[in-house]
């Protein structure tokens, strides 16, 4: 079971854009010099900035540096690298919202979240979100979430400018309850440095970082006592067994069949009865998915043949495949298969984190997609925005490469929690919201995302066991966007006002 899982896991890791061929180095970084220690230390940096958002002014302070977390002894375990941002207040009474924020990978840092999101400064993209930007840039964000909450990127172990402590094996954190326990150390850590004890708080994840989200608002509420007030889940996977194609899972073939469909609208190759109506068509793949769809694949070998190919015909018209690969396929068809077929006839590649981005397909016959074209269209306009913004504008000085996506945390990752099978904190989420009936949930998710499907999301939260009241405290969003939602502009400033209805709601 673990050899399997693990393989599958890699189609929908951020390592699948970097194989061992990938030799494209995107961090322009400086050698560390023999004078200056690699070794972090808490110094910290702050920083006075202003930023206008709509018709508001705001001023406010930047924070970046280290937190080194201690064990029960008081030895250095980590060293946590963030960015805080701070408005001023002018009377400095109000206690704002503090949002703690990171990606997943796992292994990644928070710049996507940072640069591409929430942050006061983001790298815009084309507009359509579909092409890479000639030349990286740094702009003010009029959608950065500072104008209804502080907010601290966090890069957990091994990511970013993170790192274990001398001494420490990295790999200590590599695992799924660990990391959770290093990021509720960092939070409560920040909270007591910075004096931010009684401000409401928030967590926001985005792919694995929702995972991690899930796990860690339980942890914080059960073993600290730190009460979040809400939770901003983006592109979510809480329940890994909805997203990971394998024989003895037929549960992730049926959710993803959705999102086939809102792609192959968008690339024109549904039938015509669908392809005219985008709602029609995605209502109907989805009442067909958890109806004929899965009591088919239910049946396994013993489906009838005239079942299998009324099946296959009704499929066909609904993702745009052909009929005679879907039987092929044996009625079962994971993303990774999907971005390779549906435009094959135009020798194009489809996008895994946005299936609107193509490439040109040059894989020989039998190979997997070296890169995926959607997530590299982000790497470098970012990493190389992050390594001139953190030393030029927050004036950290800091010799070690920045990890964008740490490789090494990536691939040893231990996805396996106690022998339980598929890795899920769905249940981890709804212990939380069940004891904190004032914990407030927020998924966002795009349509085109292959790699964590929003029907898959959907079907995650209507089997969370919540009690009917506490289902008022989940908020649902989709937008016709990729895994990245903030790589679309439109996306970014909808996200923004989505989230900050949201926060607003608790007051």
């Amino acid at each position: 079971m673990k050899q399997n899982y693990q393989h599958h896991f890699w189609a929908i890791a951020f390592l699948i854009i970097l194989s061992p061929g990938f030799s494209a180095n995107l961090q322009a970084e400086k050698k560390t010099p023999a004078s200056r220690p690699a070794t972090p230390n808490e110094k910290t940096v702050t920083t006075k900035h202003s930023i206008t958002i709509g018709d508001q002014k705001i001023d406010y302070t930047a924070t970046a540096g280290y937190l080194i977390l201690d064990d029960n002894a008081g030895k250095p375990q980590a060293n946590i690298f963030f960015v805080a941002y701070k408005k001023i207040n002018s009377d400095n009474k109000t206690c704002r919202p503090i949002t703690f924020a990171f990606n997943g990978g796992p292994g990644a840092s928070s710049i996507w979240l940072h640069l591409g999101a929430m942050g006061p400064k983001f790298v815009p993209f084309p507009n359509d979100g579909k092409s890479l930007p000639k030349h990286p840039t740094l702009e003010p964000n009029n959608s950065s979430w500072l104008e209804f909450t502080d907010m601290v990127f966090i890069d957990p172990v091994s990511a970013g400018f993170s790192r274990a402590a001398p001494g420490v094996d990295p790999k200590t954190f590599h695992n799924v309850q660990n990391d959770i326990e290093s990021i509720a150390k960092f939070i409560q850590l920040y909270l007591s440095r910075y004096s931010r004890w009684l401000c409401p708080i928030y967590l926001a994840g985005e792919s694995y970082g929702t995972t991690r989200a899930a796990g860690l608002a339980e942890f914080l509420q059960d073993k600290l006592g730190i009460y979040p007030s809400g939770i901003v889940m983006i592109s979510s996977v809480l329940d890994f067994q909805t997203i990971l194609y394998m024989r003895e899972n037929d549960l992730a073939y049926a959710l993803a069949v959705p999102t086939f469909t809102a792609t192959a609208w968008y690339h024109k190759k549904l039938s015509p009865e669908y392809q005219e109506d985008l709602d029609a068509a995605m209502a109907e793949s989805e009442k067909w998915t958890l109806t004929e769809y899965w009591q088919a694949l239910a049946q396994g070998d013993a489906l009838d043949e005239e079942t299998r190919e009324k099946i296959a015909e009704k499929m066909s018209q609904l993702t745009g495949l052909d009929k005679s690969y879907i039987l092929l396929n044996n009625l079962r068809v994971g993303s990774q298969q999907f971005i390779k077929e549906l435009l094959k006839n135009e020798g194009k590649l489809l996008g895994l984190m946005d299936a609107r981005v193509t490439a040109f397909d040059t894989r020989q016959a039998g190979e997997y997609p070296s890169y995926d074209p959607a997530f590299f269209l982000s790497i470098g306009p970012l990493t190389m925005a992050m390594n001139n913004y953190v030393r030029n504008e927050l004036d950290y000085e800091n010799y070690l490469p920045y990890e964008y996506l740490s490789r090494i945390a990536n691939r040893n990752w231990n996805l396996h929690d106690e022998g339980r099978g598929f890795l899920s904190t769905a249940a981890n989420l709804q212990r939380a919201m069940t004891k904190n009936s004032n914990l407030r949930v927020f998924f966002a998710g795009g349509y085109y995302d292959q790699t964590t499907p929003y029907f898959a999301n959907l079907y995650m939260i209507n089997h969370l066991g919540l009690a009917k009241p506490l289902r008022e405290n989940i908020v649902v969003n989709h937008y016709f966007s990729g895994h990245q939602l903030y790589t679309d502009s439109a996306t970014r400033e909808q996200l923004q006002k989505d989230v900050k209805a949201f926060y607003e709601a608790d007051r």
